[in-house]
């Protein structure tokens, strides 16, 4: 009997290959659901070569020998939502350890895919709460990224007693008190990019474990909007302040363990945050994952066993808001760039709280502006009377000079302007949704 796992390395290299720029977007927290799974499979005694590796896309486009996988995963928009459940590949046994659902309007399909190998531990109690009331048996489990062993390599021993700011939102800057400033460390957790773009020796995973070894080098204090930054400073007992634009339903458990605040409240941050002792909990999740992984091989083993030994060997082909508000840049651009007396159209790509809020503003101080078209890359929406369109259509606009798309999600604000200039379509009627976080420039600025 196999055992199949979710490799970083190869995920990387899938969207390097198969995306439509040839860009991937390399995540800490990705890597981080991943390793533990195979630290997790180490513990149990599972050697190398019992392990199939696959990337991400092949948890639905696999076929060959029976494999039990045990996932940790967040299913949003990068991952295409729920195609996982819906098209899982039937060569698979999953393990649902840790699971987030972004879209909770499930298809019968996907619902029957869950049901099949319950019980699925959920890592937001809004996920948990939906398969409950799904009749799915479930339980509310956190990430099991929260046990993981984060490996020593590649220390960062420049960040070594430091506060650590991991994407703090801009707004935060203001409240940091001067006596901390002197000891605050940037980390970076993603990259987006190309291949080419990087040195030819560079390695997805050990690109990652080296950012995620910054939590081992003494660190006295984690700032944060990242749920997985504030997930590894759990694994590590480093204290933890999470800072939010909007509060998310991703942030439900992660907050019985560390304080969270958002832009209404920014000012009141409690600086002196004590350290959470995680180590009973930490063995309890480790504990059930175990087990739970146990407990399926010992089910499936001999069924496995036997539709493998009996396969032809020819093969065969077979919204709740995760949103923060981040439009104030947007805003500023429109002011700019448009004439209240001129008749204007646009677009939004992506509809999110966001175009809710420009929307509004729009409408209000932009009488002869009107929406017209929206855009979505991964699914069909509908939003004030329009159906989306897939953002290559823009290309029909490229003649109007007084047509703006205003890019509201986060995903997509990563590939517009190279979609955008693939196509043709003129950079300055590009209108971006920009998150802004804290930087040395703050710090410097404000003393």
């Amino acid at each position: 009997m196999k055992f199949g796992l979710i490799d970083f390395d190869l995920t990387v290299e899938w969207y390097w290959k198969n995306s439509w720029n040839n860009k991937a977007l390399l995540n800490i927290g990705d890597a981080a659901e991943y390793l533990v799974v195979e630290q997790l499979y180490q513990e149990m005694g599972i050697t190398e070569i019992d392990i199939v590796r696959l990337s991400i896309k092949d948890l639905t486009a696999y076929r060959g020998e029976s494999l039990i996988v045990a996932m940790n995963i967040a299913l949003d928009s990068y991952v295409g939502y729920n195609d996982i459940l819906e098209n899982l590949s039937p060569d698979i046994i999953p393990v649902f350890l840790g699971m987030c659902f972004a879209d909770t309007n499930m298809n019968e399909k996907q619902l029957r895919c869950l049901k099949t190998y319950e019980p699925v531990g959920c890592r937001d109690e809004r996920s948990y709460v939906y398969l409950k009331t799904n009749g799915i048996d479930c339980y509310l489990n956190g990430c099991t990224a929260s046990v993981i062993d984060i490996p020593e390599e590649g220390s960062l021993q420049d960040k070594e007693g430091k506060i650590l700011f991991i994407d703090v939102p801009y707004k935060v800057a203001d409240y940091i008190p001067k006596s901390l400033k002197k000891n605050i460390a940037f980390l970076s957790q993603e990259m987006y990019c190309r291949k080419e773009e990087l040195p030819k020796e560079f390695v997805p995973s050990q690109w990652a474990k080296g950012v995620m070894a910054a939590y081992k080098n003494n660190v006295k204090l984690i700032v944060t909007s990242r749920f997985h930054g504030a997930v590894l400073a759990l694994s590590q007992n480093i204290p933890a302040i999470i800072t939010l634009e909007k509060y998310t339903f991703r942030f439900s458990w992660i907050q019985n363990y560390f304080p969270i605040y958002t832009e209404e409240n920014f000012r009141e941050i409690d600086w002196n945050v004590n350290q959470i002792d995680f180590k009973d909990v930490k063995s309890l999740i480790k504990k059930i994952a175990i087990n739970r992984i146990k407990d399926v091989a010992e089910k499936y083993q001999d069924i496995l066993t036997i539709t493998d030994l009996q396969k032809n060997n020819k093969h065969y082909a077979q919204n709740s808001s995760n949103q923060v508000l981040y439009y104030e840049d947007a805003l500023e651009e429109i002011r700019k760039k448009w004439n209240k007396n001129k008749n204007i159209t646009y677009a939004f790509w992506g509809i999110n709280d966001n175009a809710d809020h420009l929307f509004k503003y729009i409408s209000e101080e932009f009488p002869n502006a009107k929406l017209v078209e929206i855009y979505d890359m991964f699914k069909t929406i509908k939003y004030k009377g329009l159906v989306s369109k897939h953002p290559d259509e823009l290309r029909n606009r490229i003649k109007e000079n007084d047509f703006y798309v205003v890019i509201t999600a986060y995903l997509a604000a990563r590939v517009a302007s190279d979609i955008c200039e693939s196509i043709g379509f003129r950079d300055s009627n590009i209108i971006m949704c920009k998150r802004k976080f804290v930087s040395q420039d703050n710090l410097n600025c404000n003393d």
